[in-house]
């Protein structure tokens, strides 16, 4: 081995050191960072709970009915049997029904009866009494649907006696008609201007006088006058607020003559209430069989816009009434009197 190759040899190896030292001297590298990975976790959400349902509250419905005709509470003075429910109590009906002859025409019980006066059976031509606890009346389920909760629909059905399946009504007055058929008084005046609800059911319940008045606030249903839950009915003045203005010649006798006494075209007969006013009145057959019909108080749904003076102020009326002609002048001498209609 030469001396030269021995000098290039040592040369490498301090080379090689040298590289060993500078490398043990730097400084060490700066380690990457890891990515930072975020785990989604899906938590199961609860199912959204539909809100209770608030009970609906009907009972100021319910004490209406409660206090008006259409509760029908048990009264056998009028008759609880089984012709006479098909108004009163439909689903107590039996179609056939009727009455037997006197003295039992009907099931009925006069304060002056010591017992009940039965009417024969349905069996032998007459009628079946309905006891008290089979009096269904005319509940809600009669002109409303019912669900399982109680609660009446807003909206109107018939339940069909004897079927007891439900109707569909269109309108208040298809349903008041149902039992309402005969409503009193269908006459027409004298210049052709009287209204009959009975005609015009469906339309307005007056007619409109060949449109010479406004018709806006002019009743269409029978519930805009009366209500099916009280029974009570709106009066002439709660729609007519003008009657000082339109009644100038007999604001006098405004006071004592009702609404009706004068704008009537039923044919109905005038009579004196016992506080001496004056109204609309009907002679209606008493119960008993040969009774004397005794006059009874009506607002029939025939009226006239002009009224006719002479109607009552006749010459001879029974009240000594002032005679007046049909326009309300006192008549010459030689015009005559009016007479009765």
């Amino acid at each position: 081995m030469t001396q030269k190759f021995v000098l290039r040899l040592c040369l490498i190896g301090v080379l090689a050191l040298s590289a060993l030292i500078l490398s043990a001297c730097a400084p060490a590298a700066t380690p990457t960072e890891a990515p930072i990975v975020e785990v989604v976790v899906d938590t199961p959400v609860p199912p959204t709970q539909a809100p209770t349902p608030e009970p609906v509250d009907q009972s100021m419905y319910v004490a209406e009915w409660e206090s008006g005709p259409h509760a029908a509470p048990y009264d056998l003075g009028k008759g609880p049997n089984t012709m006479c429910s098909r108004c009163h109590s439909p689903q107590n009906w039996i179609p056939g029904s009727k009455t037997g002859p006197p003295p039992n025409c009907v099931t009925c019980k006069f304060p002056t009866d010591a017992e009940l006066r039965i009417a024969p059976s349905f069996a032998e031509g007459g009628m079946d009494l309905v006891t008290e606890d089979e009096w269904v009346g005319i509940p809600c389920e009669t002109c409303h649907e019912v669900d399982s909760d109680g609660v009446a629909s807003s909206e109107l059905s018939w339940l069909v006696p004897i079927e007891l399946t439900r109707e569909k009504i269109n309108s208040p007055n298809e349903l008041c008609t149902k039992c309402h058929t005969s409503p009193a008084g269908t006459k027409t005046g004298s210049q052709g201007l009287a209204a009959d609800h009975w005609i015009t059911l469906g339309g307005s319940a007056h007619m409109n006088y060949a449109g010479e008045w406004p018709q806006a606030d002019r009743p269409k249903y029978c519930i805009d006058c009366h209500n099916a839950h009280t029974g009570e009915t709106k009066q002439c003045v709660d729609c007519h607020v003008d009657t000082a203005d339109t009644h100038t010649k007999v604001s006098a006798m405004m006071e004592t003559v009702t609404c009706m006494a004068c704008h009537d075209a039923s044919g109905s007969i005038l009579g004196q209430r016992d506080d001496g006013t004056y109204s609309t009145f009907i002679m209606q057959a008493g119960g008993r069989p040969g009774s004397e019909p005794t006059p009874t108080e009506i607002i029939s749904h025939s009226i006239v816009y002009y009224v006719a003076c002479d109607r009552c102020h006749f010459e001879g009326n029974e009240f000594e009434l002032t005679v007046l002609t049909a326009s309300g002048q006192v008549p010459s001498d030689d015009a005559g009197a009016g007479g009765p209609p």
